[in-house]
């Protein structure tokens, strides 16, 4: 007898998941630890309809209590200076210029800094730079390290805007002066606006720490001023890119390049479809200084094109655009450039006791200045003496992350030698110009599980006390792990679900993470001994979860997430969110006990335990609590097969008030990728489908991450075993489940899920409505338009683009070629400045289908990118998931 969840015996939840309820959740990132630990900020972000935009928040944790620390609503990156301080950028700074200050600002070619005093929440200016800053880093005693976006043809662009700032500032301070002018500023060099500031939040204001208003942030914050693609400089460059696009290594980066985050969105250094010139979250980045080509040629009829990738998804096109690091001197307000304009820099990575910093960078000097190579360099600056060194120029390997350990330097990086682009890393020891392999194991780094409900910077990895942590993927789980310096590495925390960013914290670990079926909140991870659960509390559980455990299993792991302080005050104002601890408010939460009395899983105690579960951690936000409110997602049951002789991990999604005696349509869902992975981590366009009165199914096929390289190298054979296995996995759903109508399928996919759903529909009319995005439908045209096509197109398709027999092979490998077989209706959607597939492949699927009559459609997104579906502004993602069901209502629903 089948299993199934019956959601008849559960109370039916008061709400839809909709479309529009994206604007309800609130999106975590950047947890990052205080310089002694003591406490932890990180960003917390909002859709706001009304300016279709992102506002975003710096918060604190502290004492397992968070609190809001700004308003100003564009916070996106941040540092401690100390344990009392943040210093944090915004470049909104044209809006504060007045008079005759006003012709010399440049919109996005600055960056004023502000300095906040957690103790008081109160902001002062701090500085500005006459350069974008696209990531900072602290030095101590007011000497920053700063990366910004230059044209190696005009690298001193900046120099003469602060050669006018400083005789704009001579000018001014020859003016009297009002009491107050200048004391924001005091002596510092770099500074274009002395003017006094009273009521505004971004300078002198002391912030309070909440709205006095009650209501949830949504409605507070209606009326007043991000995405992935539309949000003002999220400066720091992420180790994650939270993206969905094919899988490969940009060369203008050398970012592993994987679909899917920010929606289809993994966390891992393993895509570019964040801004792939710096793995930051893409409409965060900030622009260049470069001026646009017209003006680099006084033309403005033509653009001159003379390198390639000559554009980027998510940062344009971009002729001659380079990452230059500088140091600036807070005190004496001077500005250092420590690398040539040709040197590419990708990371940086501080020694603090050594005053040394470790420098990946791609060289496009000489051979490479029309062409960008695939593999970094890595040089080490002495602060003391600002010289550089190269340490390692032999660009034979892929590398993802550089850092010191144990004194000396190591990455993570593949030879691309067995498994081409998508190989996993190894560990390697960079000693005398030379690599040397540590151990044999595979590393798979960064979370690469697909969620369209993150955005942001996150932090995958850390060397804390020579011990090296990251975020990894395993079966469809994102998973923190330890690497021993033999090269191997051990799983320290997993679960259902997935860890999107962590922290330690008074020796404690914390996560950001998508756990339970529901939107990311923050998390403390607990000894397993410790959970003395509170009968009372227990018993107020019991009622409500005994029916949903018995039921599906699956969940009963993930419930214990839920057993502590849940906040279940709809419309509570998440900016007075806070851990209870007294008895008195015992009484308001189901709770386990007293937060205070429960031993707490330690650092020490960490490093000596086995794996734990996600069901040994503790929930202490309730950030998404209002938007969950009234509603009930539908519960992954897993499902597993085998498929072309391994096992297949997949889950299925059973549709709102599921009758086992109903007839339902279903959705196959595609990840993209390929070399990405789906998960138990909540799915807001998944949600909404089974909210719909859909199944939903979905899986890990051949291609996909968190198995291994051999498992994950489909090079050649796109269009086969991973074809073979989604329709193994269809015919699994459809034994287990009779309710589903086989005469009601659809399927969708983007980016690799778009291909695949082009190649499906091209093969088999089993399906009986698709949608295809942002998809690849001509591997001839995309090797020569995508940002990643000259070199990821040859790799993933195993064929040399200059041999009639290699043209031969993407022609055969195209969807496009099979168009004659599609009879499926079709809606195709794409953004009409998506550059890593671009617009060219949807028009040319629309034409063949439109030239045989097939019925179809195409929706072309403007002003979006490749992330549309994970961070593109917020009216048109809700209008997307819009388009997309009602396509799928016309056709397979009665």
């Amino acid at each position: 007898m089948r299993n199934y969840v019956d959601q008849n015996n559960i109370e039916m939840s008061e709400r839809k998941i909709t479309a529009e309820w994206l604007a309800e959740l609130k999106f975590l990132s950047a947890l990052t630890a205080s310089p002694e630990q003591k406490s932890a900020a990180f960003i917390v972000k909002q859709a706001d309809l009304s300016d279709n935009d992102y506002k975003s928040w710096l918060w604190l944790l502290q004492d397992n209590k968070v609190r809001c620390l700004t308003r100003i609503y564009k916070e996106s990156s941040f540092a401690f200076l100390d344990e009392e301080t943040i210093l944090f950028p915004d470049q909104r700074i044209e809006a504060n210029k007045k008079g005759e200050e006003a012709q010399y600002i440049e919109k996005d070619c600055y960056t004023r800094f502000y300095r906040l005093h957690i103790a008081n929440n109160e902001i002062k200016f701090a500085f500005e730079l006459p350069f974008n800053c696209k990531e900072f880093q602290s030095l101590g005693n007011g000497r920053y390290l700063i990366m910004s976006d230059i044209d190696v043809d005009k690298p001193d662009l900046w120099r003469e805007r602060h050669e006018k700032a400083l005789d704009d500032s001579a000018v001014q301070e020859s003016k009297p002066k009002s009491r107050d002018e200048g004391a924001i500023v005091a002596d510092k060099v770099v500074s274009f606006s002395r003017n006094s500031v009273s009521e505004d939040p971004a300078n002198n204001a002391t912030l309070s720490e909440a709205p006095a208003s009650d209501a949830p942030i949504s409605d507070t914050l209606a009326s007043e001023d991000p995405a992935n693609n539309a949000t003002p400089s999220e400066a720091p460059a992420s180790d994650a890119p939270i993206s969905d696009t094919l899988a490969g290594e940009d060369p203008a980066n050398n970012a592993t390049l994987s679909e899917a985050p920010a929606s289809d969105a993994p966390i891992s250094d393993t895509l570019a479809s964040e801004d792939p010139a710096n793995n930051a979250t893409p409409s965060e980045a900030p622009a260049s200084d470069a001026p646009a080509a017209a003006e680099n040629n006084s033309n403005d009829w033509y653009m001159e094109l003379e390198e390639i990738p000559f554009r980027r998804d998510n940062s344009g096109y971009h002729p001659g655009k380079r990452t230059q690091l500088f140091l600036y001197d807070e005190k004496s307000g001077e500005i250092k450039v420590l690398t040539a304009p040709d040197l590419n820099v990708r990371e940086i990575t501080l020694h603090r006791q050594d005053a040394r910093v470790l420098i990946r960078a791609n060289d496009r000097s000489g051979q490479y200045r029309h062409m960008a190579g695939l593999c970094d360099d890595i040089y080490e600056l002495d602060l003391k003496t600002l010289s550089l060194t190269l340490l390692y120029g032999a660009k034979d390997l892929n590398i993802g992350k550089t850092f010191y350990w144990h004194e000396e330097v190591f990455v993570l990086a593949s030879d691309m030698r067995e498994f081409g682009l998508n190989q996993n890393y190894s560990l390697y020891r960079i000693t005398q110009g030379q690599s040397t392999r540590v151990g044999g194991e595979e590393i798979i780094y960064g979370n690469s599980v697909g969620s369209d409900v993150r955005m942001g910077k996150q932090n995958i990895f850390l060397v804390q006390d020579d011990n090296v942590f990251y975020l990894s993927t395993l079966e469809g789980e994102g998973v923190l792990r330890l690497l021993h310096q033999q090269g191997e590495a051990e799983i320290i925390l997993r679960g259902a679900g997935s860890v999107d960013s962590f922290a330690f914290v008074d020796g404690n670990l914390y996560v950001i993470g998508l756990f339970a079926n529901r939107p990311q909140e923050i998390y403390m991870l607990k000894q397993e001994e410790s959970f003395q659960v509170d009968q009372t509390a227990e018993a107020l559980l019991v009622s409500v979860q005994q029916n949903r455990k018995e039921a599906n299993p699956e969940r009963l792991a993930a419930e214990s997430l839920f057993v502590s302080d849940q906040h279940k005050q709809e419309g509570a104002n998440p900016e007075k969110q806070e851990v209870k601890t007294s008895a008195e408010e015992d009484q308001q939460h189901v709770r386990t006990g007293d937060l205070q009395n429960q031993p707490i899983m330690t650092y020490s105690d960490l490093l000596m335990r086995k794996a734990r579960n996600s069901g040994d951690l503790l929930r202490l936000t309730h950030f998404n609590d209002a938007a969950m409110a009234g509603i009930w997602p539908s519960d992954p049951v897993k499902l597993e097969i085998e498929s072309n002789g391994d096992m297949i991990n997949g889950w299925v999604l059973l549709p709102r008030g599921f009758d086992p005696l109903a007839s339902y349509p279903g959705i196959l869902s595609i990840h993209g990728g390929p070399k990405t992975a789906y998960g138990t981590a909540f799915f807001h366009e998944m949600q909404l489908w089974a909210n719909d009165g859909y199944f939903v199914f979905f899986c890990n096929p051949h291609g996909s991450d968190g198995e291994g390289d051999a498992f994950a190298d489909i090079r050649g054979k796109y269009g086969s075993v991973d074809f073979h296995d989604l329709m193994n996995f269809t015919d699994a759903v459809l034994e287990k489940y009779p309710q589903l109508d086989t005469n009601r399928l659809g399927v969708s996919g983007g980016s690799y899920g778009g291909f695949m759903t082009n190649w499906i529909i091209s093969h088999t009319d089993s399906f009986k409505a698709a949608v295809t995005q942002r998809s690849i439908t001509n591997w001839l045209s995309f090797y020569g338009t995508s940002d990643i096509g000259y070199y990821f197109a040859e790799d993933q398709m195993a064929a040399d683009f200059f041999s009639r027999q290699g043209i031969e092979q993407l022609w055969q490998y195209s969807p496009l070629s099979y168009a004659a077989q599609i009879n499926t209706p079709a809606l195709i959607i794409h953004s009409k400045e998506d550059y890593r597939c671009p617009l060219e492949q949807g028009y040319q699927l629309f034409t063949a289908l439109k030239v045989r009559g097939v019925d179809s459609k195409m929706l072309v997104f403007k002003d979006e990118s490749h992330e549309l579906s994970r961070s593109g502004k917020p009216l048109a993602r809700i209008e997307r998931l819009k388009q997309i069901t009602l396509w799928f209502n016309h056709y397979l629903q009665p």
